[in-house]
């Protein structure tokens, strides 16, 4: 009987600390660990192929036409940088970067003839 108890109590113990850690652990909501990349192409040609390489792999499009904005959405738990990488139908290649981004955000790279800017806005409004 003595042995039956122990065996309870150290069971109950060790539940009742495993749910206070579960609960009281910081939790993020799904999709918050992901960062979203919108690819404005305003340049006058269509780009081939663009790679977005980051902290944790890469992502990439290919045939983005002119006025087209597609969205390359990545994996990042914390803070993370990336820098782009594209080419034009023509041969031309571009490049920017490092840029940082952080979990929950929406990032605009806006791809013009002779310069990539980009803008941050948070998605969690």
């Amino acid at each position: 009987m003595r042995v039956w108890l122990k065996t309870f109590n150290i069971v109950l113990i060790f539940g009742a600390g495993f749910l206070f850690g579960y609960n009281a652990a910081p939790r993020q909501r799904a999709g918050e660990e992901i960062v979203a990349v919108t690819l404005e192409n305003d340049a006058g040609k269509s780009i081939r192929e663009l790679r977005i390489i980051h902290d944790h792999g890469s992502a990439e499009a290919k045939n983005i036409a002119p006025g087209e904005a597609p969205v390359l959405k990545f994996y990042a738990p914390r803070e993370t940088s990336y820098h782009l990488e594209l080419t034009f139908e023509d041969g031309k290649f571009m490049e920017a970067g490092p840029r940082q981004a952080l979990p929950g955000l929406q990032v605009t790279e806006t791809i013009k003839d002779e310069e990539i800017s980009y803008s941050v806005e948070n998605r969690k409004k």
